[in-house]
Protein backbone atom coordinates (compact mmCIF):
# COMPACT_ATOMS: atom_id res chain seq x y z
CA UNK A 1 0.00 0.00 0.00
CA UNK A 2 1.23 3.54 -1.06
CA UNK A 3 1.92 5.77 2.55
CA UNK A 4 0.08 8.89 2.65
CA UNK A 5 3.46 10.82 4.73
CA UNK A 6 6.92 9.96 3.82
CA UNK A 7 8.71 11.52 7.05
CA UNK A 8 11.86 12.46 5.55
CA UNK A 9 15.27 13.06 8.59
CA UNK A 10 18.62 14.19 7.43
CA UNK A 11 21.51 13.15 10.09
CA UNK A 12 25.20 12.46 10.16
CA UNK A 13 24.64 9.19 11.55
CA UNK A 14 22.05 7.12 13.72
CA UNK A 15 22.47 8.60 17.01
CA UNK A 16 21.28 8.44 20.53
CA UNK A 17 18.44 10.93 20.12
CA UNK A 18 16.69 9.02 17.14
CA UNK A 19 17.26 5.70 18.49
CA UNK A 20 15.77 6.51 22.41
CA UNK A 21 12.78 9.12 20.94
CA UNK A 22 12.53 10.43 17.29
CA UNK A 23 11.93 6.24 15.83
CA UNK A 24 10.23 4.94 19.12
CA UNK A 25 7.38 8.19 18.58
CA UNK A 26 6.99 7.20 14.87
CA UNK A 27 6.61 4.17 15.75
CA UNK A 28 3.74 4.98 18.50
CA UNK A 29 2.10 7.27 16.10
CA UNK A 30 -2.04 6.44 15.54
CA UNK A 31 -1.86 7.12 12.26
CA UNK A 32 -0.64 3.87 10.06
CA UNK A 33 -0.27 5.12 6.74
CA UNK A 34 3.51 6.32 6.65
CA UNK A 35 6.93 5.66 5.92
CA UNK A 36 9.99 7.00 7.31
CA UNK A 37 13.55 7.97 5.27
CA UNK A 38 16.90 8.69 7.29
CA UNK A 39 19.79 9.85 5.10
CA UNK A 40 22.48 9.73 6.72
CA UNK A 41 26.27 10.39 6.36
CA UNK A 42 27.68 6.77 6.78
CA UNK A 43 26.56 3.92 8.15
CA UNK A 44 26.34 2.57 11.78
CA UNK A 45 26.07 -0.55 13.69
CA UNK A 46 22.38 0.24 14.80
CA UNK A 47 21.15 0.57 11.13
CA UNK A 48 20.33 -3.20 10.17
CA UNK A 49 18.94 -3.96 13.75
CA UNK A 50 16.73 -0.30 13.47
CA UNK A 51 15.47 -1.93 9.63
CA UNK A 52 14.69 -4.79 10.83
CA UNK A 53 12.34 -3.69 13.76
CA UNK A 54 10.65 -0.92 12.19
CA UNK A 55 9.13 -1.92 8.83
CA UNK A 56 8.68 1.80 7.52
CA UNK A 57 12.23 2.78 8.23
CA UNK A 58 14.88 2.79 5.05
CA UNK A 59 18.30 4.56 5.99
CA UNK A 60 20.00 5.67 3.02
CA UNK A 61 23.61 6.69 3.14
CA UNK A 62 25.86 8.90 -0.23
CA UNK A 63 29.63 9.97 1.02
CA UNK A 64 29.04 12.88 -1.25
CA UNK A 65 25.62 14.20 0.01
CA UNK A 66 26.40 15.74 3.54
CA UNK A 67 24.35 19.12 3.28
CA UNK A 68 20.79 18.62 4.53
CA UNK A 69 19.36 20.15 1.61
CA UNK A 70 20.70 17.42 -0.28
CA UNK A 71 19.88 14.91 1.94
CA UNK A 72 16.46 15.73 1.71
CA UNK A 73 16.57 16.05 -1.70
CA UNK A 74 17.71 12.49 -2.73
CA UNK A 75 15.22 11.08 0.19
CA UNK A 76 12.42 12.66 -1.36
CA UNK A 77 13.56 11.79 -4.98
CA UNK A 78 12.57 8.04 -3.63
CA UNK A 79 9.89 8.99 -1.14
CA UNK A 80 6.10 7.01 -1.99
CA UNK A 81 4.29 8.98 0.22
CA UNK A 82 1.89 11.82 -1.25
CA UNK A 83 2.83 14.12 1.36
CA UNK A 84 6.53 14.59 2.06
CA UNK A 85 7.50 15.49 6.11
CA UNK A 86 10.48 16.62 6.44
CA UNK A 87 11.23 16.91 10.96
CA UNK A 88 15.08 17.35 12.22
CA UNK A 89 17.27 14.72 14.05
CA UNK A 90 16.15 15.95 17.38
CA UNK A 91 12.56 16.27 17.13
CA UNK A 92 9.67 13.33 17.56
CA UNK A 93 6.26 13.71 17.30
CA UNK A 94 3.54 13.97 19.44
CA UNK A 95 1.16 10.61 19.51
CA UNK A 96 -1.42 12.14 17.14
CA UNK A 97 1.05 13.97 14.86
CA UNK A 98 0.42 12.62 11.45
CA UNK A 99 -3.61 11.95 12.58
CA UNK A 100 -4.29 15.91 12.52
CA UNK A 101 -2.09 16.46 10.14
CA UNK A 102 -4.35 14.26 7.81
CA UNK A 103 -7.44 15.14 8.99
CA UNK A 104 -6.17 19.36 7.75
CA UNK A 105 -4.66 18.02 4.39
CA UNK A 106 -7.47 16.61 3.43
CA UNK A 107 -8.68 20.53 2.27
CA UNK A 108 -6.70 19.85 -1.03
CA UNK A 109 -6.32 24.04 -1.44
CA UNK A 110 -3.48 23.39 1.91
CA UNK A 111 -0.18 22.56 -0.29
CA UNK A 112 2.11 23.30 2.76
CA UNK A 113 1.88 22.58 6.64
CA UNK A 114 4.16 23.15 9.76
CA UNK A 115 3.26 23.07 13.53
CA UNK A 116 5.25 23.63 16.95
CA UNK A 117 8.30 22.56 17.80
CA UNK A 118 7.52 22.43 21.73
CA UNK A 119 10.40 21.63 24.78
CA UNK A 120 10.37 18.00 25.59
CA UNK A 121 9.81 17.11 29.17
CA UNK A 122 13.52 15.49 29.96
CA UNK A 123 15.66 18.19 29.03
CA UNK A 124 19.00 19.93 30.78
CA UNK A 125 18.63 23.67 32.31
CA UNK A 126 20.32 25.31 29.20
CA UNK A 127 17.73 23.85 27.24
CA UNK A 128 14.97 25.40 29.61
CA UNK A 129 16.83 28.54 28.97
CA UNK A 130 17.25 29.07 25.69
CA UNK A 131 13.64 27.80 25.33
CA UNK A 132 12.14 30.44 27.43
CA UNK A 133 14.45 32.85 25.57
CA UNK A 134 12.36 31.79 22.20
CA UNK A 135 9.03 31.23 24.22
CA UNK A 136 8.75 35.55 24.69
CA UNK A 137 8.01 37.67 21.70
CA UNK A 138 11.35 39.93 23.12
CA UNK A 139 13.48 36.75 21.87
CA UNK A 140 11.61 36.07 18.65
CA UNK A 141 9.85 38.54 17.55
CA UNK A 142 6.71 37.62 15.79
CA UNK A 143 7.79 33.97 15.20
CA UNK A 144 7.02 32.37 18.97
CA UNK A 145 4.32 30.44 17.38
CA UNK A 146 6.78 28.71 16.32
CA UNK A 147 8.06 27.16 20.08
CA UNK A 148 4.77 26.77 21.23
CA UNK A 149 1.31 26.37 20.00
CA UNK A 150 -1.03 29.67 19.03
CA UNK A 151 -3.68 30.02 16.85
CA UNK A 152 -3.68 28.86 12.78
CA UNK A 153 -2.56 31.40 10.59
CA UNK A 154 -0.58 31.14 7.09
CA UNK A 155 3.15 32.07 6.61
CA UNK A 156 5.56 32.33 4.48
CA UNK A 157 8.68 30.35 5.79
CA UNK A 158 8.56 27.63 7.76
CA UNK A 159 11.81 25.98 9.17
CA UNK A 160 12.20 21.91 8.60
CA UNK A 161 11.94 20.92 12.24
CA UNK A 162 8.29 20.30 11.35
CA UNK A 163 7.18 20.67 7.87
CA UNK A 164 5.15 18.94 5.54
CA UNK A 165 4.17 20.26 1.39
CA UNK A 166 2.97 18.00 -1.09
CA UNK A 167 5.32 15.58 -2.97
CA UNK A 168 3.77 17.03 -6.62
CA UNK A 169 4.48 20.61 -5.64
CA UNK A 170 8.09 19.48 -4.07
CA UNK A 171 8.93 18.07 -7.40
CA UNK A 172 7.35 20.78 -9.22
CA UNK A 173 9.59 23.81 -7.68
CA UNK A 174 12.43 21.46 -7.77
CA UNK A 175 12.98 20.64 -4.22
CA UNK A 176 15.59 22.14 -2.08
CA UNK A 177 18.36 21.95 -4.91
CA UNK A 178 20.63 24.21 -3.13
CA UNK A 179 23.72 24.91 -1.23
CA UNK A 180 22.86 26.47 1.80
CA UNK A 181 22.90 25.66 5.47
CA UNK A 182 21.13 26.67 7.33
CA UNK A 183 18.49 28.22 5.16
CA UNK A 184 17.50 25.20 2.66
CA UNK A 185 14.01 25.55 3.93
CA UNK A 186 13.57 28.93 3.56
CA UNK A 187 15.21 29.11 0.16
CA UNK A 188 12.69 26.26 -1.00
CA UNK A 189 9.57 28.21 0.66
CA UNK A 190 10.40 30.90 -1.07
CA UNK A 191 9.98 28.96 -4.65
CA UNK A 192 6.97 27.42 -2.99
CA UNK A 193 4.95 31.28 -2.25
CA UNK A 194 6.69 33.06 -5.45
CA UNK A 195 6.05 30.14 -8.03
CA UNK A 196 2.72 29.02 -6.99
CA UNK A 197 1.60 31.60 -4.63
CA UNK A 198 0.49 29.62 -1.95
CA UNK A 199 1.35 29.97 2.20
CA UNK A 200 2.18 27.82 4.19
CA UNK A 201 -0.56 26.68 6.95
CA UNK A 202 0.81 26.82 10.36
CA UNK A 203 -1.53 25.05 12.61
CA UNK A 204 -0.92 24.39 16.21
CA UNK A 205 -2.52 20.61 16.61
CA UNK A 206 0.71 19.33 14.58
CA UNK A 207 2.67 20.13 17.10
CA UNK A 208 5.95 17.75 17.75
CA UNK A 209 9.01 17.83 20.46
CA UNK A 210 11.76 19.96 19.55
CA UNK A 211 14.99 19.75 21.73
CA UNK A 212 17.02 23.49 21.77
CA UNK A 213 21.03 23.99 22.19
CA UNK A 214 22.37 22.37 25.36
CA UNK A 215 25.19 24.86 25.74
CA UNK A 216 25.42 28.88 25.25
CA UNK A 217 27.99 28.35 22.56
CA UNK A 218 25.59 26.12 20.41
CA UNK A 219 22.55 28.68 20.99
CA UNK A 220 25.18 31.35 19.82
CA UNK A 221 26.44 29.59 17.41
CA UNK A 222 23.20 28.56 16.03
CA UNK A 223 21.53 32.26 15.57
CA UNK A 224 25.08 33.22 14.40
CA UNK A 225 24.20 30.71 11.24
CA UNK A 226 20.83 31.91 11.22
CA UNK A 227 21.45 35.68 10.86
CA UNK A 228 24.32 35.33 8.12
CA UNK A 229 22.54 32.96 5.68
CA UNK A 230 19.33 35.46 6.50
CA UNK A 231 21.63 38.66 5.55
CA UNK A 232 22.80 36.94 2.55
CA UNK A 233 18.66 36.13 1.89
CA UNK A 234 17.39 39.55 2.05
CA UNK A 235 20.53 40.83 0.07
CA UNK A 236 19.39 38.23 -2.94
CA UNK A 237 15.73 40.02 -2.11
CA UNK A 238 14.02 36.98 -1.26
CA UNK A 239 10.39 37.58 -0.36
CA UNK A 240 10.18 35.59 3.26
CA UNK A 241 13.33 37.17 4.06
CA UNK A 242 13.17 41.13 4.21
CA UNK A 243 10.43 41.35 7.00
CA UNK A 244 11.10 43.75 9.50
CA UNK A 245 11.66 41.25 12.14
CA UNK A 246 14.53 39.94 10.64
CA UNK A 247 16.22 43.40 10.37
CA UNK A 248 15.31 44.84 13.61
CA UNK A 249 18.47 42.60 15.31
CA UNK A 250 20.58 44.05 12.53
CA UNK A 251 19.56 47.73 13.34
CA UNK A 252 19.79 46.79 16.70
CA UNK A 253 23.64 46.05 17.20
CA UNK A 254 24.63 49.31 14.83
CA UNK A 255 22.66 51.33 17.34
CA UNK A 256 24.54 49.49 20.15
CA UNK A 257 27.78 50.14 18.49
CA UNK A 258 26.87 53.89 17.42
CA UNK A 259 25.85 54.54 21.50
CA UNK A 260 29.28 53.14 22.51
CA UNK A 261 31.27 55.37 19.82
CA UNK A 262 29.71 58.11 20.97
CA UNK A 263 30.02 57.47 25.26
CA UNK A 264 34.04 56.93 24.06
CA UNK A 265 34.33 59.94 21.86
CA UNK A 266 31.71 61.98 24.83
CA UNK A 267 29.72 63.22 22.18
CA UNK A 268 27.04 65.74 22.65
CA UNK A 269 23.32 64.31 23.20
CA UNK A 270 24.29 61.22 24.51
CA UNK A 271 21.51 60.92 27.68
CA UNK A 272 19.15 61.66 24.46
CA UNK A 273 20.40 58.99 22.25
CA UNK A 274 20.62 56.19 25.45
CA UNK A 275 16.91 56.45 25.40
CA UNK A 276 16.69 53.40 23.26
CA UNK A 277 18.68 51.29 25.84
CA UNK A 278 16.34 52.32 28.62
CA UNK A 279 13.76 51.36 26.34
CA UNK A 280 15.31 47.99 25.80
CA UNK A 281 16.16 47.42 29.32
CA UNK A 282 12.46 48.33 30.06
CA UNK A 283 11.71 45.42 27.54
CA UNK A 284 14.13 42.89 29.74
CA UNK A 285 12.58 44.22 32.66
CA UNK A 286 9.23 42.45 31.41
CA UNK A 287 11.05 39.55 30.33
CA UNK A 288 12.35 38.74 33.48
CA UNK A 289 8.33 39.31 35.14
CA UNK A 290 6.74 37.30 32.13
CA UNK A 291 9.33 34.28 32.26
CA UNK A 292 9.21 34.11 36.13
CA UNK A 293 5.63 33.60 36.09
CA UNK A 294 5.35 31.22 33.50
CA UNK A 295 8.27 29.33 34.75
CA UNK A 296 8.54 30.08 38.32
CA UNK A 297 12.07 29.33 37.92
CA UNK A 298 14.78 32.14 39.21
CA UNK A 299 17.74 30.81 37.03
CA UNK A 300 15.70 30.40 34.13
CA UNK A 301 14.82 33.50 34.21
CA UNK A 302 18.08 35.36 34.50
CA UNK A 303 19.54 33.01 31.94
CA UNK A 304 16.98 34.11 29.45
CA UNK A 305 17.33 37.89 30.63
CA UNK A 306 21.07 37.84 29.98
CA UNK A 307 21.19 35.82 26.78
CA UNK A 308 18.31 37.45 25.13
CA UNK A 309 20.79 40.37 24.24
CA UNK A 310 23.43 38.02 23.21
CA UNK A 311 21.20 36.53 21.11
CA UNK A 312 19.99 39.49 19.66
CA UNK A 313 23.69 40.88 19.24
CA UNK A 314 25.01 37.53 17.33
CA UNK A 315 22.08 37.22 15.22
CA UNK A 316 22.49 40.96 13.90
CA UNK A 317 26.04 41.29 13.35
CA UNK A 318 26.25 37.98 11.37
CA UNK A 319 23.02 39.34 9.45
CA UNK A 320 24.98 42.27 8.66
CA UNK A 321 28.26 40.34 7.73
CA UNK A 322 26.05 38.23 5.55
CA UNK A 323 24.56 40.70 3.68
CA UNK A 324 27.07 43.10 3.55
CA UNK A 325 29.36 39.93 1.95
CA UNK A 326 26.89 39.04 -0.69
CA UNK A 327 26.61 42.73 -1.77
CA UNK A 328 30.27 43.26 -2.59
CA UNK A 329 31.30 39.67 -3.04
Amino acid sequence: MTPFFSIIIPARNIHKLLIDETLPAINDQSFPSFETIIAVDKRSRHDHRLTGTYDWLRIIQDDQITRPGDKRDAAAAIAKGKILVFIDDDVFPTPHWLAKAHEILQNTDIAALGGPGILPEKVNLWERIFDAVLKTWVGSGRYVYRFTPQKKRFVDDYPTMNLMIRKNIFDKIGGFDNQHWPGEDSKLLNKFITQEKKFILYHPDAAVYHHRRSNLRGHLEQHKNYGKTRGTFAAHGDQNSTHMMYIIPALFTVYICALILIWIFDAPFLSLIAIGLYLYLGLLSYVFFETYLRTEHLLITIGAVLIIPLTHLTYGFWFIVGYIKEKLF
